[in-house]
């Protein structure tokens, strides 16, 4: 009798979809995969179909304005590798920053549309209880009009965008004591978006106000979405439900993806890779119908979140 062995691992991937040689993924606003008519930006990897040691990838905006390029060293989970450059939709730089198998590393600069320098800084990689990441620290900050807000590490740092504005001090490269954001938009009743408490780069406390003005309670910037009763239940309920068909004797191999909305429900199941359609589909089902998750949190608020399923079933 034929055993199979099943074994699910769970990361964090855009979707996409082939384009002859090439990967093309069409993304919404979100940086979910969507069709090319509703997306906001693509991505294109080339080559994507001899295996390579890189890949060279670039991203444009809807314009067809290239948005970003550079180097992947994994075609499926997309690990940025080297020098990558990423541009204004007007044409000019926005920022640079290099990586290392994925992490960011070394100097980093960055400028504001008109050309002017906006940041200098280095990243650095670190390894805390056997996860590396990367720290950033900042050394020099110009603000709009060329005037110099941030030296060697010190200064009153304004970090503005379309949405909010949040302002605070540096020292010695990093966060340090109050910061808090201010809604750009005037109809908000809170104006107040977050406020944070920082001891040399370390984030003590932090209160989130949502579009009502009730205020959360966090300590992590970021929360990763999670299903309420575990990895490994949640690993072993899909298994249980996927239908293996008889007389299956190659081994399957599939990359599912599929979206955690703000309410933990599980939606935009997608395809990214796969060798056997009627396993997809039972994958695509037992999803469907799993219990809702745990959301991503940011600054304590939830947010949509998008992961890879990857799927090897093999024949013993």
């Amino acid at each position: 009798m034929k055993t199979f062995l099943l074994s699910l691992f769970l990361c964090l991937f855009s979707s996409s979809h082939y384009a002859q040689k090439d990967k093309i993924i069409y993304l919404d606003s979100l940086k979910n995969e969507t069709t090319y008519s509703n997306c906001k930006s693509w991505i294109t990897i080339k080559d994507f179909d001899q295996d390579k040691n890189s890949y060279e990838v670039k991203s444009y905006y809807k314009s067809g304005k290239l948005k970003f390029e550079g180097e992947y060293t994994n075609k499926y989970s997309k690990q940025e590798n080297g020098l990558f450059v990423y541009y204004y939709e007007s044409g000019n730089k926005e920022y640079q920053e290099t990586y290392i198998e994925g992490l960011k590393s070394g100097k980093s600069s960055s400028w504001y549309e008109n050309g002017t320098k906006k940041t200098e800084g280095e990243y650095t990689i670190i390894k805390v209880n056997g996860t590396k990441s990367s720290e950033f620290t900042i050394i020099n900050h110009w603000d709009e009009n060329g005037n110099q807000k941030v030296i060697n590490g010190y200064g009153i740092l304004t970090e503005t965008d379309k949405t909010e504005s949040a302002v605070g001090e540096i020292k010695k490269g990093v966060k340090h004591g109050l910061w808090e954001a201010k809604s750009t938009n005037s109809k908000r009743k809170n104006p107040i978006i977050y406020s944070e408490t920082y001891n040399n780069g370390v984030l003590l406390s932090g209160t989130s106000f949502n579009e009502d003005g009730q205020p959360i309670k966090y300590t992590e910037l970021n929360t990763a979405a999670a299903p309420k009763n575990g990895m490994q239940n949640f690993r072993k309920k899909i298994a249980q439900k996927i239908d293996i068909p008889t007389g299956l004797n190659n081994p399957v191999i599939l990359l599912i993806s599929f979206v955690i909305n703000k309410d933990g429900s599980i939606s935009n199941i997608n395809t990214i890779r796969s060798n056997n359609l009627a396993i997809e589909n039972s994958v695509k089902t037992a999803l469907s119908n799993s219990q809702n998750w745990s959301p991503a949190l940011q600054r304590g608020l939830p947010v949509k979140s998008q992961f890879t399923l990857p799927i090897t079933i093999q024949i013993n």
